[in-house]
């Protein structure tokens, strides 16, 4: 994967005026993004190259979050071919995500992130994060923990095939 075009691997920001600003690099393929009841801003990114499993990230602007190939489009960055950078350079400058998901056990490719803001409608999940996937057939509950200004944390499953309400993700299912 490369930044063939203006922007790629990045998350834009449209502001009330009507501009599109960029706001964060260095995503792979971000399927998903979302707020917290704090309006904190979630992103899921795909599994692949220079992501060796899916992830979660809580994006803030300005920072970069792995993959490099969106590095050509930073103003000031070096006019240098982000993939020829070594790999301690890249990761001295990574954010790193708040939730890596088990490849293959728990995502493949994440979806959108959603909010319980029900109001208690959805029984004891109120202002809780959850996320899909497009391969699986289940729906995963985020577990965010904030320490020392960090979010990290864990996913659970929630909804799955074999529960007794299941559903059907994007993929055809033909059993």
């Amino acid at each position: 994967m490369y930044a063939c075009v203006p922007y790629r691997g990045w998350v834009m920001q449209l502001t009330p005026e009507g501009k599109l600003k960029p706001y964060a690099s260095g995503f792979r393929s971000p399927n998903g993004l979302g707020f917290d009841e704090k309006g904190r801003l979630f992103v899921t990114d795909n599994q692949g190259d220079w992501l060796g499993t899916s992830k979660l990230y809580h994006v803030e602007e300005g920072k970069f979050y792995g993959h490099p190939t969106s590095l050509v489009w930073r103003p000031g960055f070096p006019d240098v071919d982000p993939l020829t950078l070594p790999v301690k350079t890249l990761d001295s400058m990574r954010t790193v995500e708040s939730i890596a998901f088990p490849h293959e056990l728990m995502a493949h490719s994440p979806t959108q992130i959603v909010l319980d803001n029900t109001g208690g409608r959805f029984g004891p999940f109120a202002n809780q994060l959850f996320v899909g996937d497009m391969d699986f057939a289940h729906l995963l509950r985020i577990l965010p923990d904030e320490v020392d200004g960090q979010i990290q944390g864990a996913c659970v499953p929630f909804l799955t095939k074999q529960a007794p309400m299941a559903f059907r993700c994007g993929l055809a299912i033909t059993d």
